[in-house]
């Protein structure tokens, strides 16, 4: 089949750029809601990695099932359409995990997973999911009990033709766990995005994400695992944000954050910061129908996640004269 394209499962500029209707009312000052939604549904998890970019967070927030409503009647009324289930924790140990899949469904969105796989014997809705990613922790020092329960996870996802599966695997500087992550996938045939440990250090990444996209091309001349461009951007070169017009991220605690990689910059030390409040989940049509969230946002961050769309926004939305005219 080739080596598959990694673009179809990262975020990314051309994906943006698939939704040139939101792009012109917000170019046009009109405010909209966004192109998709994290939704959090809980910080409970069943695995304990060190390198979790949410290891400060509370684990025992949870929304509930009426708060969860909520966000997708919110963000639905507002004309978004994709809503990703994710974490905090891991959304399968949510109680009410299927009803609300059901119920995004039922309203019409496109909904994504990502899980670690674990207790995917808790879930039932795989109908109705367009993809699925399994994050790949438990293979990075294999326990059979768990290795079990992830492969069949990935049997699973793979019944239902009409789930992308993808997966991702953290790279904390462990070559061993890499290999046991690069021989599983390409088995199984799973695309799978190499990713770095957030944690790290700008210089870290920069350096080992390098080494391990030599090691993809050049040691396992790899069909299925890939590093994504973004992965390799460790300069922020936008000075706005504007993620939550893209993809902003439902917090467990009850509040709609500017994005979900707001607890990948290295100074917020695995927690997201209250300054990256934009609403409680009551108010989410009142403030995305507001043109105050028009105005341009500042956060400081040391790295970006979504640089290149930010920067794909700024064009966007900067002013400029003789527009007959390119």
């Amino acid at each position: 089949m080739g080596k598959v394209n990694g673009r179809n499962y990262t975020s990314n500029s051309s994906k943006l750029l698939k939704h040139l209707d939101k792009l012109e009312l917000l170019q046009d000052g009109i405010p909209t809601g966004p192109v998709m939604v994290h939704l959090a549904l809980t910080n409970n998890c069943n695995l304990n990695c060190n390198y979790c970019c949410y290891g400060g967070r509370n684990k025992k927030e949870e929304l509930t099932l009426g708060q969860a409503k909520a966000v997708i009647d919110g963000f639905s009324e507002l004309g978004t359409r994709g809503l990703e289930i994710t974490g905090g924790g891991d959304p399968l140990l949510h109680p009410d995990v299927n009803e609300i899949v059901r119920y995004g469904k039922s309203k019409g969105m496109s909904i994504g997973l990502i899980s670690n796989g674990v207790a995917y014997d808790k879930f039932t809705e795989w109908d109705k999911l367009e993809w699925i990613r399994f994050s790949s922790h438990v293979l990075n020092k294999p326990n059979d009990a768990l290795v079990e329960k992830f492969t069949n996870a990935i049997l699973k996802a793979k019944e239902y033709s009409n789930i992308d599966l993808g997966s991702v695997h953290i790279y904390h500087g462990d070559n061993q766990a890499l290999d046991n992550v690069v021989r599983f996938m390409e088995f199984y045939k799973v695309p799978t995005r190499i990713t770095p440990d957030l944690t790290k250090d700008n210089a870290w990444i920069e350096e080992n994400m390098l080494k391990v996209a030599d090691l993809l091309e050049n040691k396992y001349n790899s069909e299925f695992c890939f590093v994504s461009d973004f992965n390799f951007k460790t300069k922020k070169d936008a000075s706005t944000c504007w993620m939550r017009f893209v993809k902003p991220y439902v917090h467990a605690d009850g509040f709609v954050y500017e994005c979900p990689g707001a607890s990948f910059s290295p100074e917020n030390y695995r927690t997201v910061d209250d300054k990256y409040r934009i609403c409680d989940i009551s108010d989410i049509v009142k403030t995305y129908t507001d043109s105050k969230l028009l105005e341009p946002k500042s956060y400081g961050c040391k790295l970006c996640k979504y640089d290149y769309q930010n920067m794909l926004m700024e064009d966007l939305l900067r002013e400029t004269k003789h527009n007959d005219f390119a």
